[in-house]
């Protein structure tokens, strides 16, 4: 039998000697009580600091780091702040006896080695953290291992104040702490969710009323990391173009598609000014780049890969990253309103049929992750919001259509706490051959 999820939020602090984890750490969570919250903040230096000067060996301390913070999960509390993971396998360490489904935010906190060196030397509690050695050396091992840890807040703490990175860090937690509106009717919640707005491809309306896992591969890092060598990329079903919007840095030419409208304007708002061609297509419309041009082809949940367009538009050894939706995604949900569904039905979007279809366009997979993800809705009106954005899930959705299934929804929701279902994703890498 698995173990329940924790409804308690895990804040992760990641980052390498010196970087600020401990200040930014302690400064967060006088903020967060001050706001009410009950917390729990776990350090891993005082973890250590229990069996100092006789510690046998740092090991020993991050187990142990990793067992109190799962413990704290169990207490009841808002969150838990966990400082500090410093690499992939510390990260991992401390999700391992995490149930799955608790809400996690990992924050990555970095700095120059020139800054972390300052402030070690004139920090007199450090002992041989101060050594310019050993910290260039952690600081050269950080960069290999920052990549791998997928992050919600990067902070550089050299260029953005405390004050500033805890407002940051206070300002994303508002959208994994849950909220159930239960002194609100059905039919308040219902009539909230049909008003908003769904243009655009952000789900910001979400915070506090569901919660969905993200996959550990972090697409956001792999997409910033991939457009910033790129010479001409594209971005196919950019929505309005705010996964694309987080890169730092984008390709030279960077173009993008989409073909709702309504998208299509949010995504020239946004990244008309950094100099991006958008463009907007039909669906199902030829990729508008000529045969052999880009170097680079990435979306995150396409409608539909096209994979012989993929081929012809990327150049010979170009590469095509994304982020797909896997089968029987949200089934859960859509057959609470809709019925069963089909075994063809829950076999669509399946990343071994996709994997052959690449292939036989002439691409080579390189990488292919999977994923299965728990969803959780806090109130009916997360239901109604995400089913009017995502049509496809219940087509001819209508909230008076669907009334009975909705008051089903709700009387479950405010009995057991919130609906579950799961999405499923993969994560796939290709290259033109």
């Amino acid at each position: 039998m698995t173990t329940p999820p924790s409804r308690t939020l895990l804040v992760l602090i990641a980052g390498p000697i010196a970087a600020g984890k401990s200040a930014v750490s302690r400064a967060l969570a006088k903020a967060l009580r001050a706001d009410g919250h009950q917390l729990a903040l776990v350090e891993l230096d005082q973890i250590a600091d229990m069996a100092r000067p006789t510690l046998p060996d740092w090991a020993d301390a991050h187990r142990i780091f990793a067992s109190v913070t799962t413990q704290w999960l169990d207490a009841g509390l808002d969150l838990v702040i966990a400082e500090s993971v410093s690499s992939r396998s510390e990260f991992d360490l401390v999700l391992r006896n995490v149930p799955a489904g608790t809400p996690l935010l990992t924050v990555v906190l970095t700095c120059a080695v020139e800054t972390a060196l300052s402030r070690a030397l004139t920090d007199p509690t450090r002992g041989v953290s101060r050594q310019e050695g050993l910290l260039r050396r952690v600081h050269a091992e950080w960069a290999q291992q920052k990549p791998l840890i997928p992050a919600d807040v990067v902070l550089d703490t050299a260029a953005v104040p405390l004050a500033e990175s805890v407002d940051r860090i206070r300002a994303t937690l508002t959208a994994h702490l849950p909220r159930t509106d239960r002194q609100s009717s059905v039919d308040e919640l219902i009539a909230e969710a049909t008003a908003a707005d769904v243009d655009g491809w952000g789900f910001g309306w979400l915070d506090g009323r569901a919660a969905e896992e993200r996959p550990d591969w972090g697409y956001a890092g792999l997409l910033a990391e991939a457009v910033a060598g790129a010479e001409l990329a594209i971005d196919l079903d950019t929505g309005g173009g705010e996964v694309l919007g987080q890169c730092p840095r984008l390709a030279a030419q960077q173009h993008v598609t989409e073909s709702w409208p309504p998208n299509a304007a949010q995504a020239l708002a946004l990244l008309g000014p950094r100099g991006v061609q958008v463009h907007e297509t039909e669906p199902g419309a030829r990729i508008p780049l000529p045969d052999g041009t880009a170097d680079l082809i990435t979306s995150r949940h396409p409608v539909r890969p096209d994979w012989p367009e993929i081929a012809r538009v990327l150049a010979p050894g170009g590469e095509y990253l994304a982020q797909h939706v896997g089968p029987g995604s949200a089934f859960a949900l859509i057959e609470h309103f809709v019925g069963p569904t089909t075994e063809a039905q829950r076999r669509g979007r399946h990343p071994e049929d996709e994997t052959a279809a690449a292939e036989a366009a002439g691409l080579e997979v390189t990488v292919l992750r999977t994923a299965r993800l728990r969803m959780e809705f806090f109130d009916v009106g997360a239901v109604v919001w995400i089913l009017r954005k995502c049509v496809w899930w219940v087509p001819g959705f209508d909230v008076d259509r669907y009334r009975e299934q909705l008051l089903a929804m709700d009387e479950i929701i405010r009995r057991e706490g919130s609906f579950v279902a799961h999405s499923t994703r993969h994560l796939l890498r290709a290259r033109r051959r």
